[in-house]
């Protein structure tokens, strides 16, 4: 097996000619306006724009996963055999992903719902969801996964943009910070409330700490929290999954999430399978499990493992105000272990899985679904 120590995983998300029309298009400033002030009237999150014939599923660009979960993406790819199988599952999962919100009463928008796929954008609208418009030439890795945009932190008044995407105004109001960091590529980070975990590549996490960006955030009052990144596979679309490569995985929301329980305690929610270490003899995973519970307790985090994983990226979840929250259907383990921290009231599962957005999209529930940052809009 041939081993890479550099990710791969980048060229799934953006490529140049996106790269290119972005930072070309004047429209993309419309997204800054003038002075930055918080407006709670507006709605708090934001949905990905409904757009599915360009997800690949043959191709050279490969499908990642948390080594653990390779069984879980085999037995999709078993089930979904065609291209248009697997749009009519991705639209099907969006939809339930919508149909839970609403349950959950959660104020949101979406993405460039006018530009969206044209059945789903008429089942929105005859459903009431409205839309917030991103202007671009062309659909991009962003309206659909807009967690890669901008990670809005409210316990701190703080903003993290992505610097390909907006530029600052010199004249802003102190009521919110801007920061322009790769950290605004929200799936690197956990956080909750003043917790922010990070997953480094294990040999860098001392070097880490020393970081511009974080420091800033730590004057702020944010705790932060380095954890060894989890080890990935690369697997060939056209090969049905087959493993083609390893490296370390910057997104760590593929394999955990930072919640707060019923108790007001933060608790990380890990893949069952999580493995670190060297690529050529990565620990075992008790070992490296063991290793993330000793650096969170450091920090009064709780760790909880579910037993098992029956759905790929089943640890992705997204909590909102009041402790409510989202996650997969269909993975009894995975909620079991989330009511006993959340309080089964506050649990909120879509009522299909989610399965085929991480194999097709390498995209887990929070790529989708993420704080709408009001000030900057």
């Amino acid at each position: 097996m041939k081993i890479k120590i550099k990710p791969i995983a980048k060229s799934i998300r953006i490529n140049s000619e996106e790269l290119r029309v972005i930072s070309k298009n004047p429209l993309s400033d419309r997204m800054v306006g003038g002075p930055i002030s918080p407006a709670k009237e507006d709605p708090q999150y934001l949905l990905g724009m409904p757009v599915f014939r360009g997800m690949p599923f043959h191709g050279r660009s490969p499908m990642v996963i948390p080594m653990g979960q390779h069984h879980l993406v085999i037995e999709v790819l078993k089930r979904y055999s065609n291209k248009q199988e697997m749009i009519r599952r991705l639209i099907s999962e969006y939809r339930s992903i919508v149909t839970t919100l609403m349950r959950m009463k959660i104020d949101f928008r979406i993405l460039n719902l006018k530009n969206g796929e044209e059945s789903t954008k008429s089942w929105l609208l005859e459903r009431g969801n409205r839309g917030v418009d991103f202007p671009m030439e062309k659909p991009t890795h962003w309206h659909a996964f807009p967690r890669d945009m901008f990670v809005y932190l409210e316990s701190v008044k703080t903003i993290l943009v992505h610097s390909k995407l907006f530029k600052l105004w010199r004249d802003r109001s102190p009521n919110c910070n801007v920061i322009h960091t790769e950290l605004a590529e929200g799936g690197q980070i956990l956080f909750s409330d003043h917790h922010l975990i990070i997953g480094c590549h294990p040999e860098m996490i001392k070097r880490k700490r020393e970081n511009r960006v974080l420091n800033q955030l730590r004057e702020m009052g944010m705790k932060i929290i380095f954890i060894p990144q989890a080890i990935l596979f690369a697997l060939s679309r056209e090969k049905k999954g087959k493993p083609i490569s390893l490296y370390y995985e910057s997104h760590i929301d593929r394999s955990a999430s930072l919640l707060r329980g019923k108790d007001g305690k933060p608790y990380l929610v890990l893949d069952p399978y999580y493995q670190t270490g060297n690529l050529n003899s990565p620990l075992t995973v008790q070992k490296s499990i063991d290793l993330v519970r000793k650096i969170c307790e450091r920090d009064e985090i709780e760790i909880r493992i579910p037993k098992s994983l029956s759905i790929p990226y089943g640890t992705s979840a997204v909590q909102f105000r009041g402790k409510k929250t989202i996650v997969t259907g269909k993975d009894e383990e995975v909620h079991f272990t989330l009511a006993g921290i959340l309080g089964s009231e506050n649990l909120y599962a879509t009522d299909i899985p989610l399965s085929a957005y991480p194999v097709f999209t390498g995209a887990g529930l929070h790529c989708l679904v993420t704080e709408r940052p009001n000030p900057l809009i």
